[in-house]
Parts: structure tokens; C-alpha cells; sequence
């Protein structure tokens, strides 16, 4: 099964994959410069660098509308360790690779892992949106 993200949502958020009838296709060309160009942010930024992270991120959502969860989770793992790593362990961007990391475990096969995942993340999530509502409503 495919995701796809929602035009009304964050594209990075946790509601980012949406499960599809079918899965997208997506050029190889595509993928392989999206390849070349994680390669080329490591190297530049370094893995940890939010940009590096996000490129990374990005690209596991295209093989997960691909239909390929192994290698959306793969993508989603690394970019996990970096994320968690380079960033804050409550930066937004942190939070968006392991809540779609929690999915796409579980669109993988690996149901009770993404469920466990996606429980600890909650307290996280909870926080950060209640650090939103306070900023929106002072």
C-alpha cells in the first residue's frame, strides 16, 4: 500500500502517509538524484544537518507511495539517528521522521514495534503542540 501526503497538513508531520489504493510511481531518475543529493548534504552539512535530514526524510516517503516499505524504513532509521543526533530530540523534524518511522514499521510488517513507537512519541507530540497553542493564543 502507498501514502500520500495531504495538502492541508504539514508535509513532514505525523499525519504525512495516508494510506493510497495503489502505490505511486515515481521516476528511478528521480530517486537516483534524490540519492546523489542526500550524498551530497552529508558530505557538505553533515548527516545531522536539518536539511540532510529532511532531504532523507523526503525520500523515504517517495519509496513508502512507492510501495516499498523495507526501504522506507531503512531511509526513515537513518534519518532517525541523525535527526536524533544533530537535532533536538523534540525539534519538530525529529518528531516527523519517528512518527513516520512508528507507520511505516507498521505498513512494514513490524506492528507492535511502530505501535510502541508511536505511544512513546505521544508525550512529545502533546508538548509541542501545546508550545504551538501557547504561541498562537498569547
Amino acid at each position: 500500500m502507498g501514502f500520500e501526503r495531504p495538502d492541508d497538513r504539514h508535509p513532514n508531520g505525523p499525519t504525512a502517509m495516508i494510506p493510497l489504493q495503489k502505490p505511486v510511481t515515481f521516476p528511478a531518475e528521480a530517486i537516483r538524484l534524490s540519492e546523489l543529493t542526500i550524498a551530497e548534504a552529508e558530505r557538505r552539512l553533515g548527516a545531522g544537518h536539518l536539511e540532510a535530514i529532511d532531504v532523507k526524510h523526503n525520500l523515504a516517503l517517495v519509496h513508502a507511495a512507492r510501495g516499498e516499505p523495507v526501504q522506507a524504513v531503512a531511509l526513515l532509521e537513518e534519518a532517525a539517528a541523525s535527526a536524533v543526533g544533530g537535532l533536538r530530540n523534540e525539534h519538530p523534524e525529529t518528531l516527523a521522521v519517528l512518527a513516520d518511522l512508528a507507520v511505516a514499521q507498521v505498513r512494514a510488517g513490524r506492528t507492535a514495534l511502530g505501535l510502541r513507537k508511536a505511544e512513546d512519541l505521544l508525550p512529545a507530540l502533546i508538548r509541542l503542540i501545546h508550545r504551538d497553542l501557547d504561541r498562537l493564543t498569547c
